[in-house]
């Protein structure tokens, strides 16, 4: 260990573990798990309680070795940091360059091999790793979702409202508390809602800058948050209740990946489960509407809440859509439209910047028919379908396709 490029710093938990942190000269602490510098917050203070803060290497401080959760998630904090560690050896195998990274980085803060089921650096594979065939490519970190500011505004863009009314109600008929798993959780308005009525939740978010907000909501400490995108979770853990709100079933662009996240979701599902989703109808064609003089809205987007990639500040923003393209797919659509934002004043009530940002996405509309077929395919069928989120039949000038799917009896 270079110990002249860190300063340590030894605190002792409430259940006697003494654990030993590293900073570098420049002020930034060190991943307990990984050993990346990065972290601009001490990851544990007095006592051991944890900053909140989310490696990139998705080592979580503050879920299952936060002190504060149920007695039954607490294994040792540096249980808990070697249990990562033995993970990401695993998703490293055949990525040479990410494992000796990984060793380098662990080297610095005197790990020089994790040991935990006789697993090494030495004895992981390093042959070519073989990718999903049917796992869409990695999000386009220009996207929003990845844009600080942007993320900061997203609570304001989707507030609570009757969508969030009908998924919490999912789990209210259950006498006990159910596992639930938020799929697309963005910023964790419904899986904080899930947990604070006490089920046991896991959140999964493709967006770094989404979870780190999550985490820090109230009871954000109770939620297991997972960075995944719906075809690439994976878990021991089966799920009575498995949701993707917000519309998020409509990011699966190709009928693979529509495919491969059912199925997914069916492998995660326990026997009596349950899974539901939303997308918009497409007879609707609710694209038509998305105009700039349709869609503008006026923001104010409050400060950070301390993340550590950005110093920011309040701002003012302007926000619409506008249609780029609409294709044909099958027998619904692909759209793809245009977000726009300009900022129009800061704090200071100046103006500072004309220009606007824009983002871009791609999503599918998919015909009820359509929806069907693929649930059939993963070995779902539907248990209840709406049209509204009043829980009423679903019709052909419906805005919504509301489904509540579970597994196909067995014959």
């Amino acid at each position: 260990m270079k110990s002249t490029n860190y300063k340590t710093k030894t605190i002792k938990t409430d259940t006697g573990e003494e654990l030993i942190l590293f900073q570098t000269l420049d002020n930034l602490w060190c991943c307990p798990a990984c050993g990346s510098p990065e972290l601009s917050q001490q990851p544990y203070r007095e006592k051991g309680l944890p900053s909140f803060e989310i490696c990139n290497c998705m080592f979580q401080i503050g879920y299952d070795d936060n002190p504060l959760t149920n007695n039954e998630a607490v294994e040792g904090i540096k249980n808990n940091w070697q249990r990562w560690r033995t993970q990401l050896l695993h998703s490293y195998q055949g990525n040479t360059d990410r494992l000796n990274e990984l060793k380098h980085q662990l080297s610095f803060i005197g790990i020089e091999e994790p040991t935990s089921n006789a697993t090494s650096f030495d004895q992981i594979s390093l042959g070519e790793a073989v990718p999903h065939p049917d796992i869409e490519p990695p999000v386009d970190t220009n996207d929003h979702y990845h844009d600080p500011l942007l993320t900061r505004l997203y609570d304001l863009q989707n507030p609570w409202g009757p969508d969030y009314d009908f998924y919490l109600s999912l789990a209210q008929s259950h006498n006990s508390p159910l596992k639930v798993l938020d799929i697309g959780c963005g910023t964790g308005i419904l899986t904080t809602a899930f947990a604070k009525a006490g089920h046991s939740v896991t959140g999964v978010d493709p967006a770094i800058e989404m979870l780190n907000r999550a985490i820090r909501k109230p009871n954000g400490d109770k939620v297991m948050w997972v960075k995944a995108t719906a075809q690439s979770f994976t878990s021991e853990d089966r799920f009575d209740l498995i949701i993707l709100s917000g519309h998020a079933f409509q990011v699966f662009l190709s009928d693979n990946a529509i495919q491969t996240a059912l199925i997914t979701m069916r492998e995660h599902l326990a026997p009596s489960g349950r899974i539901a989703f939303e997308i918009r109808n497409p007879e609707v064609k609710a694209w038509q509407t998305w105009t700039e003089e349709n869609t503008r809205e006026h923001f104010i987007v409050p400060p950070s809440m301390g993340s550590k990639s950005s110093k920011s500040q309040e701002e003012a923003l302007d926000v619409w859509h506008d249609i780029e393209s609409v294709e044909d797919c099958g027998a619904g659509k692909l759209v793809r439209y245009n977000t726009l934002y300009r900022k129009t004043f800061s704090t200071s009530t100046t103006p500072i910047n004309v220009t606007p940002i824009k983002t871009s996405a791609t999503i599918r509309f998919l015909t009820y028919q359509e929806v069907l077929v693929h649930l059939d395919q993963a070995g779902l069928t539907p248990h209840e379908v709406y049209g509204d989120w009043n829980s009423s039949p679903l019709k052909p000038d419906s805005k919504e396709i509301i489904v509540v799917a579970e597994l196909k009896p067995n014959k």
